[in-house]
C-alpha cells in the first residue's frame, strides 16, 4: 500500500488526519502519514492514532513496508485496532521528533568539519553517531567539537531541495548513501524523485537526509555538540 509521506513536504507537521488502508500483524497502514519510518540511521517516530470515539492507539515505532513509500505504524500490543476505511487523527511525539531532527542537522554540520566519506551512522532521541572512512589518528575530538559548535552558533538556515533521477545520474555524488539504500530512496512519486537537503551558505551541500531542523541552532532547544571519537563502528 502506498502512503503519502506528508513529512517530506513539511517536517514540522505535528498532527494530521488519515484513512486506514490495512491492519495486520506488522502494523497499521494509512493513506498518508506524518510519522517518519526507521531509515537512514534515524529512529522511527512514535506517537498516537486517535479514533473518533476517543480511543487512543499508542504507536511505539514506525517502519517501512514492503512497497516503496509504504509505512507501517506499529501499535502497542493489546490495543483494539481500527477498521479499514476508518479516519484517524495522527499525533506525532513532537518533543522526540524535534530532538531527532536537530541531531540529524547537527551531524550534517559535523560532517562539514570532518572531511571524509560517511559510511554509516545512527540517530536516537538523545544522541547521534557518524561513521567516517578515515584514519582514526587524523581525528581530533576537541577540534571537531570546537569547529562544529562554531558553525552551529551561526544559526544558518536550511533549505530543502528536490532533484530528479536525471540530475542524480549526472552527479552520482549528490547523495551520500549506502549502496543498499540508493534504490530505496531514489523514487518518490510521479512529480519528485529524490530528496535531499543542503544548508544555505553551502555548509553541507549534497547530503541526503530524511528531514532536518530549519535552523542549525535553536536558542530554546539548542545544545551544542560534544564530540567523542570511537574506534571501529
Amino acid at each position: 500500500m502506498i502512503t503519502a509521506l506528508l513529512f517530506r513536504d513539511d517536517a514540522y507537521l505535528k498532527t494530521a488526519s488519515a484513512r486506514v488502508l490495512a491492519v495486520h500483524e506488522l502494523g497499521i497502514e494509512l493513506d498518508r502519514t506524518i510519522f517518519y519510518p526507521l531509515g537512514g540511521g534515524q529512529a522511527g517516530d512514535t506517537g498516537a492514532l486517535l479514533r473518533a470515539n476517543g480511543e487512543r492507539i499508542p504507536i511505539l515505532d514506525t517502519r517501512k513496508g514492503d512497497a516503496i513509500d509504504s509505512v507501517r505504524h506499529v501499535p502497542a500490543p493489546g490495543i483494539p485496532q481500527p477498521e479499514i476505511g476508518e479516519t484517524l487523527t495522527l499525533e506525532v511525539d513532537w518533543e522526540r521528533r524535534y530532538s531527532l531532527m536537530r541531531l540529524h542537522t547537527a551531524l550534517h554540520v559535523m560532517s562539514c568539519v570532518v572531511v571524509a566519506p560517511v559510511t554509516g551512522g545512527n540517530i536516537a532521541p538523545v544522541k547521534g553517531r557518524l561513521d567516517f572512512d578515515i584514519d582514526i589518528s587524523l581525528l581530533d575530538a576537541e577540534r571537531i567539537e570546537h569547529e562544529t559548535n562554531a558553525l552551529i552558533a551561526r544559526g544558518v538556515e536550511t533549505e530543502t531541495v528536490w532533484i530528479s533521477d536525471e540530475e542524480l545520474a549526472a552527479n552520482p555524488g549528490a547523495l551520500n548513501l549506502h549502496k543498499r539504500n540508493r534504490t530505496r530512496f531514489s523514487r518518490r512519486s510521479h512529480q519528485r524523485d529524490c530528496h535531499f537537503v543542503r544548508h544555505i551558505e553551502r555548509l553541507d551541500q549534497n547530503r541526503f537526509v530524511a528531514f532536518q531542523a530549519r535552523r542549525i541552532f535553536d536558542q530554546k532547544f539548542g545544545e551544542f555538540i560534544e564530540a567523542n571519537i570511537l574506534h571501529g563502528r
